[in-house]
């Protein structure tokens, strides 16, 4: 279960959001801004939450399949089997922190010594940190689509009361002034929608980040306690 606490806290959450959704729905006002919105992108807002969340959702789970084999891993070498075995297991092929111990494992054997990993650390935060770029993305494309639909409404609110060919006919747009205003209300609907959603995707991002964190740290714990001892002891005795 330990293994899983990210993704049941971010299932938790994405359940506590569309809960929240529903309850704005029941109450008429979730789609006040979609009967209202001229340039229908809230409904690509939408579209574009559901699309950020389910690739969120897949690297946390991920993660967790990371989590799992991190664990198991530490089990292999706690009751002395060979890393050499270990990483042989089918269990951890295409596995992260298998493919990481068994880079080391090959630095160790062709130096003869040790070496600082700080850097090998630094790249392998980097590769997991680019998998959950995705939410950063995700979180400045939907406020943009907010906004354009924002600029969108209130282009399409005034178009009618527009002649290009002539001046603009004032007594026009005094007689539906009230429509306008109504028309410039709705148009910051998208607006609205998108800085919500956005702080929903920033959440789940978080969670996201705050799992890999816990990924590379307790994976640095490991590498360092078990297979660096591993393989210095073994070096230590061909030499």
């Amino acid at each position: 279960m330990a293994d899983k606490k990210f993704f049941l806290l971010w299932f938790f959450y994405i359940n506590s959001v569309i809960g929240l959704i529903l309850l704005s729905y029941w109450m008429g006002i979730f789609q006040l801004g979609f009967q209202y919105d001229k340039s229908y992108l809230s409904f690509v807002i939408l579209g574009w939450w559901v699309v950020a969340e389910s690739v969120i959702g897949l690297n946390v789970w991920n993660q967790t399949r990371e989590f799992k084999c991190l664990n198991g891993f530490k089990k292999q070498l706690a009751i002395g089997n060979n890393l050499n075995s270990v990483l042989a297991m089918p269990q951890f092929n295409n596995s992260l922190v298998a493919n990481y111990a068994a880079y080391m494992l090959r630095r160790y054997e062709n130096s003869k010594q040790s070496f600082d990993q700080t850097q090998m650390a630094a790249a392998l935060e980097r590769k997991l940190m680019n998998r959950n770029s995705f939410g950063w993305l995700a979180s400045n494309l939907i406020v943009f689509l907010g906004l354009l639909g924002t600029v969108i409404g209130i282009v399409l609110t005034f178009w009618p009361f527009i002649n290009t060919s002539v001046a603009i006919d004032i007594a026009r747009i005094q007689t539906h002034l009230s429509s306008i205003f109504a028309g410039v209300g709705a148009a910051f609907f998208p607006s609205i929608y998108s800085a919500i959603f956005c702080v929903f995707i920033l959440i789940s991002d978080r969670i996201s980040n705050n799992s890999t964190h816990a990924l590379l740290n307790e994976l640095m714990a490991v590498l360092e306690t078990d297979v660096i001892a591993h393989v210095e002891y073994t070096n230590a005795d061909t030499q």
